[in-house]
């Protein structure tokens, strides 16, 4: 079937995680989904010979939402579509029981098929983001769509060619310029090149920009890439061990999880664990667990899947199979209350840590990996300039939380919850430890809760991370909201463990004292400071090993508690 190139009817897409690899494939047009098969009721757009088929699950009075084979859900404005057949709703309805089964997924699908109105007359701007695929295929559409629908415009794909690259076309309601946007998912390495050629305006980046390329890219004049105008921490991703409940594993070690999923390691026996053969599961590639485990544990160390790995359809579809094979072992992305048991992780210095929310966001569960945008500053096109404030907004983060990736919200965890954490500080070696210290530490904190959020500074330096000064006003409104205004909040800095201790407690004092300054200059009287305190414990309590410098500077960090 031919398009002429004038037809100006595209679909806006609300598509899931699990099928947005799928669903993004071919230039999806109004036309083509007319073709599917029948089945059930005929919902005919008005005016148009265009229609959806399929199995009505609920219609209150204004939206239908109809089962159809091709797509999953697709949401029907009542007054865009004519419904025709004996069943047709005349009041609203929940869902059927009736209706046919379908695989499970982690979060339904939600497809929206409706067309353009009006296609804009001339196309008034136009940027490109290239980066990452595991950004481009799910996370950037969404956020696309969604920018799209707050400036109360309609979005379409516009082509999806070749492959790994897809283009909209963003009409505003009450007509005018259009916006084309392109989205190129060829890599992170690709995405520094297309900006440093002036072919991008926003990197989508899986990892930190290398100093090379931080230092090529300044060279031409384009500012420094660690400030908060040019990296922008947008999401983190974070990986779960799953195994059966009755399998007598309770933790693994980064270099054991390597070597299983390689297939170094092919029975369990190879663990001390009870003889059995070890079954690898995956979920497919559509869906960004593999890519991760892939960057995180399996590319450094030179390894690769192993070929006898089964592919499951999704996450919870994962979980389900692991937890029915005793020799199973799965790895999905967080998802909640899986139907299989997870692993606790142990680091190369001992330190095991629980796979949770909490954890991922503060930058200390191991398996897990931030996701940026970076631009040349502050972008001086409006429409790339409008999509980066929306993507770091507070409206995004539904979306990141839907795609099973996991937002920057602040969460609070008791003192009572982190005991495991605090008893390997107590363990810590003689020149690493301060019993008295400790004693006042615990005394600190055990009427607190700690924040998700925690500031980290810059590799070697007292300057504070971009995320973390961007972090400085998720900080300021959390604690001037009016459940917070009246509690008190303190600052808790710490160290790593290289030096002596008093060396490494007398900087992270210094480091505390410069978080505690930028704070004030950007909460402007928003915060009481008679209910703002500090301390620092040096190299008590450390969140990761300080074998790199990587995992110094995460150790190099202040944590926020809250009076409970």
């Amino acid at each position: 079937m031919t398009i002429p190139s004038h037809d100006c009817r595209f679909v806006k897409t609300i598509q899931r995680r699990a099928l947005m690899g799928a669903a993004l494939v071919l230039p999806v047009w109004l036309t083509d989904i007319s073709q599917a098969a029948s089945t059930g009721l005929t919902f005919r757009l008005k005016g148009s010979d265009f229609s959806v088929s399929g199995q009505v699950q609920s219609y209150d009075g204004k939206n239908y939402i109809v089962d159809t084979p091709r797509f999953g859900e697709v949401h029907l404005d009542a007054a865009k579509f004519d419904c025709s057949g004996s069943d047709c709703p005349t009041a609203p309805i929940t869902a059927k029981p009736t209706a046919p089964a379908r695989p499970a997924l982690e979060k339904p699908p939600v497809v929206a098929a409706l067309a353009l109105a009006q296609p804009p007359a001339r196309i008034g701007s136009r940027i490109t983001l290239s980066g990452t695929d595991a950004i481009a295929r799910q996370l950037m559409p969404q956020l696309i769509e969604a920018y799209a629908t707050s400036i109360k415009a309609t979005v379409g794909i516009a082509a999806v060619s070749p492959p790994g690259q897809s283009k909209y076309v963003i009409a505003p309601a009450g007509g005018g310029d259009g916006i084309e946007i392109s989205v190129r998912g060829h890599g992170t390495d690709q995405g520094f090149a297309d900006l440093e050629k002036g072919a991008a305006q926003i990197v989508m980046a899986s990892r930190p920009i290398a100093a090379e390329e931080s230092t090529r890219l300044s060279t031409l004049g384009l500012g420094n890439f660690r400030l908060p105008t040019h990296e922008h921490a947008l999401a983190l991703d974070g990986l779960m061990i799953l195994v059966a409940p009755r399998n007598p594993a309770v933790s693994v070690s980064i270099e054991q999880l390597a070597q299983i999923l390689s297939g170094q390691i092919s029975d369990w026996s190879q663990l001390n664990l009870p003889p059995g053969k070890i079954t690898v599961y995956t979920a497919p590639a559509t869906i960004d667990t593999t890519d991760t485990l892939t960057a995180l544990l399996l590319k450094p160390r030179g390894l690769t899947l192993t070929p006898t790995a089964q592919k499951t359809t999704n996450n919870t579809d994962l979980a389900d199979q692991v937890s029915r094979d005793p020799g199973g072992i799965g790895i999905s992305a967080m998802i909640p209350r899986p139907t299989a048991k997870a692993l606790t992780v142990e680091t190369s210095c001992g330190l095991i840590v629980k796979p949770s929310l909490f954890a991922v966001k503060t930058e200390e569960y191991p398996l897990s990996r931030q996701l940026y945008l970076y631009t040349a500053g502050i972008p001086s096109n409006p429409t790339a300039r409008a999509l980066l404030e929306f993507a770091m907004s507070a409206a995004a983060q539904p979306i990141i939380r839907n795609l099973d990736y996991v937002d920057r919200d602040i969460q609070a965890l008791s003192f009572a919850d982190q005991t495991d954490r605090l008893a390997y500080a107590l363990n810590a070696a003689p020149d690493d430890f301060d019993l008295k210290l400790a004693r006042t530490m615990i005394s600190e904190l055990r009427a607190r809760n700690r924040l998700s959020l925690t500031l980290r500074f810059q590799p070697i330096t007292d300057d504070l991370s971009s995320k973390a000064n961007a972090d400085l006003n998720h900080l300021i409104a959390y604690l001037s909201a009016p459940e917070n205004l009246t509690k008190r909040a303190m600052l808790i800095g710490f160290g790593d463990a290289t030096g002596t201790f008093l060396a490494n407690l007398k900087l992270s004092e210094r480091r505390t004292a410069t978080l505690y300054r930028a704070l004030l200059a950007q909460a402007q009287g928003k915060i009481d400071l008679t209910r703002l305190s500090m301390s620092s414990y040096g190299k008590l309590a450390p969140v990761a090993c300080n074998d790199s410098v990587t995992h110094r500077s995460l150790n190099r960090r202040v944590e926020v508690w809250l009076q409970n």
